[in-house]
């Protein structure tokens, strides 16, 4: 969204829409970083950026915290899924030994972006502490269900920003919130998931219907004429 004294214009990128897009000459490649080949499990991937990670354990005991992280890791392994874990170095190392061996090359403290992309769009689900991360954006316009532990550091923090964030990135509408302690069920997770495509149905229908950036540029140019 542009904005200005005079006026405001809005727009959307259908490019975000991976349906939209050309296939990538890297795509294979990437898909092969990824792990998202047909040969492997559908994978859950969870996001934990280092400021949400130290709310996290500062919200609850820190040994409480790694004991809900590990079981529904391990919970999600039972249910015939790979887990991912992308979170800091220090949340990694403390999971590490917690895990089965065979899983220990899913937690992961970084990597390229590219990859990043790949794993969070090809992801049966993803799960976030961080309601205001940039890449649910992109979960949400490609339809893609993902779930929140919390609201993150900027929603607790920043309350002013929270009403302007729900109405304006989240299109009045907020992306469905897990209790924590609860476990992991398959089932449940696929009621929600449903709920959620529909959800986000009605905003992409809203999105696509906005003009796109060239358009909003081609008229901004004709008016300064």
């Amino acid at each position: 969204m542009l904005e200005g004294p005079e006026r405001t214009a809005t727009f959307f990128n259908p490019c975000l829409i991976e349906d939209d897009k050309p296939t990538s000459p890297s795509a294979a490649g990437t898909q092969e970083l990824s792990g998202a080949g047909a040969q492997e499990k559908p994978h859950w991937l969870y996001i934990l950026g280092e400021v949400d990670y130290d709310l996290q354990i500062h919200l609850y005991p820190e040994a409480e915290f790694f004991n809900i992280l590990e079981r529904h890791l391990r919970e999600t392994l039972a249910q015939g899924r790979r887990f991912i874990l992308l979170a800091p170095s220090e949340c990694v190392e403390k999971l590490r030994s917690r895990v089965p061996i065979s899983a220990r090359k899913d937690l992961l403290n970084f990597c390229a972006y590219e990859t990043f992309t790949s794993l969070m769009l090809d992801a049966e689900y993803v799960f976030y502490w961080n309601l205001a991360s940039y890449s649910t954006f992109l979960r949400v316009v490609n339809q893609r269900p993902m779930f929140m532990f919390d609201g993150g550091h900027l929603v607790r923090h920043v309350k002013p920003m929270v009403e302007r964030m729900g109405y304006f990135y989240y299109q009045s509408w907020t992306p469905p919130f897990l209790d924590p302690h609860a476990p992991l069920d398959v089932d449940v997770l696929s009621g929600l998931a449903e709920e959620y495509r529909r959800d986000t149905d009605r905003i992409v229908s809203n999105l696509r219907a906005l003009p796109s950036p060239d358009q909003v540029i081609e008229d901004i140019l004709a008016q300064a004429r």
